[in-house]
């Protein structure tokens, strides 16, 4: 729970970049069915390219971690991303639950996106 609290913190306070050392080399991450561009992102290339999506998309996006929570094998984090819709100043705020696995070496493996926190609870055996 501690190395993904810390890998919010080092990407809100240096960026993708610095955040990118938690990051195993062959990571996936999953986003949720609700977005368009990708089902999946491979490796640190594919973290770069999901943060540039997210870029051409959204202004002033940032991430809320509102809990961590242990799930055994799993960590489900309950986050919201808040910003803007590119270029409208139209505010955005969604909610999301990320189901992190496969946690070795200081590093996330897996990562998999869902649109409620309710979703990603119940996907890792999870009540809320």
């Amino acid at each position: 729970m501690d190395l993904v609290k810390h890998v919010f913190e080092t990407y809100d306070s240096e960026g993708m970049e610095a955040a990118l050392r938690f990051f195993a080399a062959d990571l996936v991450w999953h986003p949720t069915d609700r977005w368009l561009e990708s089902d999946a992102y491979r490796g640190h290339e594919g973290m770069r390219t999901v943060e540039a999506e997210w870029a051409a998309n959204f202004d002033d996006w940032r991430w809320a971690v509102h809990d961590i929570r242990d799930a055994g094998e799993q960590v489900v984090a309950l986050v919201e991303m808040t910003g803007q819709v590119k270029g409208s100043g139209i505010p955005l705020s969604r909610p999301l639950g990320l189901v992190v696995s496969d946690i070795h070496d200081g590093t996330l493996g897996a990562i998999r996106a869902y649109p409620t926190w309710e979703e990603a609870l119940k996907a890792a055996g999870r009540q809320g």
